[in-house]
């Protein structure tokens, strides 16, 4: 954001700190938009991005940032959001990332048809094109394995599967070293082509532990159970000492290498004692549910009705007694908490609209966490919280996605003694 005078001018491709010249575009509601024209004194804080794709490529926009501008930016945009619900005393830190590189370990490409041979690729970052890539630095190295057998998989695929195919999912296990394949289908698949895909994947995708094919959202499954090719139990890996199966679509950190130091500040955020019971209201398949558990007596893990048995199967992978599984479906907030009462911390994702907040002060929590992955979704949950009677502690951002303005916010509320 570049001021001139009493003009605020958004400028794409510039850094903080950049004196360059820039050409105004266009007028809009809040301001202005420039196009930088040339850099005349860099910024001390520009770098030169590592990636052969920055240009084209829709991601990692912040890439030209150096970690320590990145860190602060995102400070920033949590303490703006905060400001604008008048929380922006409360206070607010940092975790940084624990590498700025080679940490994702689920990747989700498009395919590219056009001239020369089938590709895979990502979002541009202008036009409705996908770019083809070859190689990715926020990639771990297995995944980029994974990757590169997945784009010889697809130049075999690609003639048999038209422009059938939406998506393309890769997930990586780092310790068990697996390779789950999920393909986005936008019709049902015939018998022969299941087969094709098994057979292929199978010949090229070296350490395939599971093969999902599913039909795209927009395509209603009106073919029965043949709509779906299911083969392998999931991706084994292991996250903050606990090992889980996670099916390639399953809500789970893509983030494998950066989310210990996430379930660490949760563990500590939540201030468990002897005898704490935890109720988690969308758990997933257990990322913090299981972790939680270990330092918890009970933790009580809401989730989704398709989730809920890989959630079960990871808490007996575990030999882990202390966390319940329950369809959110199901059973409602004020049931469970008379079930297992009393409940005195809760973890509740913010990027649900209608979190319980006012279920959870009655319940009897004391200390509540939100976790968010937007600054303005969490100041809206913070409104929220504060309506029901919790008051704000404290904001964590931790760096989770580096080269990205993204972030995972951890809020610690309490309630007020009764």
């Amino acid at each position: 954001m570049a001021h001139v005078g009493a003009w605020t001018v958004a400028v794409s491709d510039a850094v903080p700190g950049d004196i360059a010249d820039i050409e105004i575009r266009e007028r809009r509601a809040t301001g202005y938009r420039g196009h930088l024209v040339a850099v005349v004194q860099p910024s001390p804080r520009r770098v030169r991005p590592l990636c052969p794709h920055f240009e084209q490529c829709g991601g990692c926009q912040w890439q030209r940032l150096d970690g320590a501008a990145q860190e602060d930016h995102k400070a920033a945009l949590a303490r703006r959001a905060l400001a604008a619900v008048g929380l922006g005393g409360l206070p607010l830190s940092v975790v940084p990332a624990v590498s700025p590189w080679a940490f994702r370990t689920a990747g989700t490409y498009v395919p590219v048809f056009g001239p020369g041979e089938p590709a895979l690729g990502l979002h541009a970052s202008a036009g409705p094109s996908p770019v083809p890539i070859h190689t990715c630095p926020v990639q771990s190295p297995l995944l980029q394995t994974a990757f590169e057998e997945m784009r010889r998989a697809w130049r075999a695929l690609a003639p048999q599967l038209g422009g059938l195919c939406r998506q393309v999912r890769l997930r990586v296990g780092e310790a068990s070293r697996e390779v789950g394949v999920g393909l986005v289908i936008g019709s049902a698949l015939t018998e022969s082509q299941r087969g094709a895909i098994v057979k292929t994947l199978g010949t090229h995708v070296k350490r395939a532990a599971e093969i999902t094919v599913m039909p795209a959202p927009d395509v209603p499954e009106t073919m029965g159970p043949m709509t779906r090719l299911r083969w392998g139990r999931g991706v084994a890996d292991l996250l903050h000492d606990r090992w889980y199966q996670i099916p390639v679509f399953a809500p789970f950190p893509a983030v494998g290498r950066g989310a210990d130091p996430a379930i660490a500040h949760v563990i500590e955020a939540l201030d468990l004692d002897g005898g704490v019971t935890v109720l988690e209201t969308d758990a997933g398949i257990g990322a913090y549910t299981l972790p939680v558990a270990a330092a918890a007596d009970r933790v009580i893990g809401r989730t989704a009705a398709e989730h809920l048995d890989a959630a079960c199967e990871n808490a007996a992978l575990n030999g882990e007694l202390r966390a319940v599984f329950v369809d959110r479906g199901a059973q409602t907030l004020a049931r469970l908490t008379r079930l297992y009462g009393p409940v005195q911390r809760a973890l509740v994702r913010a990027d649900y609209k209608s979190a319980p907040f006012e279920t959870l002060w009655s319940g009897g929590v004391r200390r509540l966490v939100l976790l968010a992955g937007s600054p303005g979704r969490l100041a809206e949950a913070l409104t929220a919280a504060r309506g029901a009677g919790f008051t704000p502690r404290s904001v964590t951002v931790v760096d989770t996605h580096p080269q990205t303005s993204r972030a995972e916010l951890h809020a610690v509320l309490d309630a007020p003694r009764r």
